[in-house]
């Protein structure tokens, strides 16, 4: 049974130019991961092994369209796996724009207001990343803000947020905003 101890936030395709049908696969590195395996699936059939990893990315040839996923393995078992990326050949998949203008605000001691100028397109959705590099919340691409509640007294807390699409792809992040609860 696959144990939740380790979590992907997201799988990141890119094209690699130097060889045609040769794909990079990059994906944010989960804390305590020991290897990364990567799966993939052809023509709708089951995902299966390709290969193992110790770095968050992995380059492969593919001449059809190919699924992949992966998961990370760590001392307590083998995460969930990551979203499903779709290759087709011959396209080239885009990452959406970047959300810009992050702001956070202190309103109390235990909460920060964080709002954003949000991507150009509005399917994606935005994962906000707290100050150690957790993804504390998933938010729609109608949203341009999100309200942080149960913080800690006089704490700072740094923030950066990133868009992903509905093909999976991230975007990079956006600038990093830092905020300290009240003290009182």
């Amino acid at each position: 049974m696959k144990k939740p101890f380790l979590a992907l936030v997201s799988l990141l395709l890119c094209l690699h130019v130097a060889v045609a049908d040769s794909i990079t696969l990059l994906w944010d590195a989960s804390a305590g991961a020991i290897v990364y395996t990567l799966y993939a699936s052809t023509g709708g059939g089951p995902f299966v092994y390709v290969a193992n990893t110790t770095v968050p990315s992995i380059t492969t040839q593919t001449g059809v369209v190919t699924s992949y996923r992966v998961t990370a393995v760590g001392s307590t078992g083998e995460s969930a796996p990551s979203n499903v990326l779709t290759y087709t050949p011959g396209s080239i998949p885009q990452p959406p724009p970047a959300p810009t203008n992050l702001r956070a605000m202190a309103i109390s001691a235990t909460r920060i207001d964080i709002q954003w100028t949000p991507s150009t397109d509005p399917s994606v959705t935005y994962v906000l990343i707290d100050r150690d590099g957790n993804a504390i919340a998933t938010i729609p691409g109608t949203e341009s803000s999100f309200i942080n509640t149960g913080l800690r007294k006089g704490r700072s807390y740094r923030y950066a947020i990133r868009a992903k699409n509905s093909a999976g792809l991230v975007s990079g992040y956006s600038n990093t905003a830092i905020a300290t609860t009240f003290r009182h």
